[in-house]
C-alpha cells in the first residue's frame, strides 16, 4: 500500500473515527514499529487471528467503539501490555485474553458479555 510507504519509524498510529469497516493489515507492512494503535470508534466487526502479526512491537490496542462481534482465538499479540476493546458486542473472548501474560491495562466494558467462563463455540472461521 503506497499511502504510508516510507514511514518504517512511525511508532504510534489514530486511524479512530473513520468508518473503517475492518483491520487495515496490509497498512501495517510499511509501519512494523507501530507500538501504540488507535482505531477506535469506527465499523470493525471482527478481530482475525493474522491482523495484527506484523506488528511485532504493539503494545498498546484501542478498538473500543467498533461493531465487533467475534475475535479470533489468538488474535492478540502477545506484545500487548494495554487492551481497550470496551464498547463492542462481543459475547465470547473466545480464548483470546490466555497468552497475553504481560498485560496491564485490560478494557473489556460494556459487551455483550454474559459469562467470563471461556467458550469455545466460536473457534476460528475460515
Amino acid at each position: 500500500m503506497e499511502t504510508f510507504q516510507n514511514l518504517s519509524k512511525v511508532e504510534v498510529l489514530s486511524l479512530a473515527d473513520n468508518p473503517i469497516p475492518e483491520i487495515p493489515r496490509e497498512s501495517f507492512e510499511q509501519m512494523p514499529n507501530i507500538g501504540t494503535l488507535d482505531i477506535a470508534r469506527g465499523k470493525i466487526k471482527t478481530v482475525r487471528s493474522d491482523d495484527f502479526a506484523r506488528l511485532k512491537n504493539l503494545q498498546t490496542l484501542v478498538i473500543a467503539s467498533n461493531e465487533i462481534e467475534m475475535v479470533e482465538r489468538d488474535c492478540f499479540p502477545k506484545t500487548l501490555t494495554n487492551l481497550h476493546i470496551g464498547r463492542n458486542r462481543i459475547a465470547s473472548l473466545n480464548g483470546t485474553l490466555q497468552h497475553l501474560s504481560d498485560m496491564k491495562m485490560l478494557f473489556i466494558n460494556n459487551n455483550n458479555l454474559t459469562t467470563l467462563a471461556e467458550s469455545h463455540h466460536f473457534q476460528e472461521t475460515v
